[in-house]
């Protein structure tokens, strides 16, 4: 055990040199490699990325006996960062050769490197295998393919892999509520993002800053076109300021600054500024994304004298302004019709170095 607890340290620390030197400890102490050892052999040289010295490794381990599928998943992500799918496949394959158990763990170090890749088809397939082969997908599974599924805008297939794990009997935690949330809110789907939420409450789970977040943004991409279903998405999204403090969750700034993209993209000419000033009132500080989404409202709706506002609170707090700030400013001062102003902000970007956009 003292053994192991070292090589684990120094492996985190990337002290190869150290770990030799425990090796060549148990030596010459007679203790043998066991295979909780090789594991932590195994993890050290991958952490430090010597992934064929931990091959090497590994298949030492297998001649002798050694082996757990602890080492095998520890060399397989190893071969994950490296996104060396194959390698990994190969791998998982020779476990089962060997009857060595392959767990959800060890398929999940694949999965991850699937979906940095970007290969979500084969990504899924993983989850098929799993499947065939008994090794019960376990909640990160299912939550890393909901993510992956929801980035991608594919809100469908997200709630098919949350219904089947739901189906499957997987105990859901608030991290894959919230992925699922977070999948449909990139759709604007707010009735089924809604729904998740009362689910996630109902089976005992309380919502996070990252459900409210989610929510928000549900209401923020909702694809109203009516007036009522505008004012809807914006009067939801402001709500949930109600709903955290009664969960007694605190608001962040990048809460608020969604509840405002809320406001920009459906709301009317008053509903961002006094989002803002509640903003202001809780003590929350604006970052440049805040100002951008204010700037951006007012050039909406024409709110000069706003806008001048805007931008002297943004200096108060000593934020360095944005190409992106100054050309919502930009567009302020040419709906308004103030062309000289315009020009003259024009100057004020050049003195400061900031290239205009185009």
């Amino acid at each position: 055990f003292v053994f192991c607890s070292l090589i684990k340290g120094y492996g985190r620390k990337r002290n190869l040199q150290a770990v030799v030197q425990v090796r060549e400890l148990m030596t010459d102490s007679g203790v043998t490699e066991d295979a909780y050892v090789v594991t932590s052999l195994i993890d050290a040289y991958v952490t430090a990325g010597q992934i064929p010295a931990a091959e090497d490794i590994l298949r030492k381990a297998i001649a002798g006996g050694t082996c757990s599928h602890q080492a095998f998943g520890a060399l397989i992500k190893g071969f994950s960062i490296e996104n060396n799918v194959p390698k990994s496949l190969a791998l998982i394959a020779e476990m089962q050769r060997l009857d060595v158990e392959v767990t959800a763990s060890t398929y999940n170090s694949l999965l991850s490197s699937l979906i940095t890749r970007g290969d979500l088809k084969a990504a899924m397939n993983i989850l098929h295998s799993m499947e065939k082969n008994g090794a019960a997908p376990s909640v990160r599974t299912f939550t890393m393919l909901i993510k992956a599924l929801g980035q991608k805008r594919d809100a469908a297939g997200a709630m098919k892999v949350f219904d089947s794990m739901v189906a499957k009997g997987v105990a859901c935690d608030a991290i894959v509520y919230n992925v699922a949330i977070s999948a449909v809110a990139s759709t604007g789907d707010t009735a089924r993002a809604q729904a998740l939420s009362w689910d996630m409450l109902s089976s005992g789970l309380r919502p996070t800053i990252h459900t409210y977040l989610a929510l928000g943004k549900s209401w923020m991409n909702s694809k109203g076109v009516f007036h009522e279903d505008k004012r809807a998405a914006v009067m939801g999204a402001i709500a949930l300021f109600d709903l955290i403090k009664e969960e007694n969750v605190a608001p962040t700034t990048e809460l608020y600054n969604v509840v405002l993209g809320t406001c920009l993209r459906h709301g009317r000419p008053p509903d961002a500024p006094r989002v803002y000033n509640q903003m202001r009132e809780e003590g929350l500080r604006p970052d440049i994304y805040t100002f951008v989404t204010l700037m951006s409202h007012c050039a909406k709706h024409h709110l000069l004298h706003q806008a001048f506002e805007i931008m002297e609170h943004m200096r108060q707090t000593k934020l360095a302004p944005s190409d992106l700030l100054y050309a919502a400013l930009a567009k302020v001062l040419v709906n308004c019709r103030q062309a000289g102003s315009a020009a003259k902000l024009l100057d004020e970007m050049r003195t400061q170095g900031i290239k205009p956009q185009l």
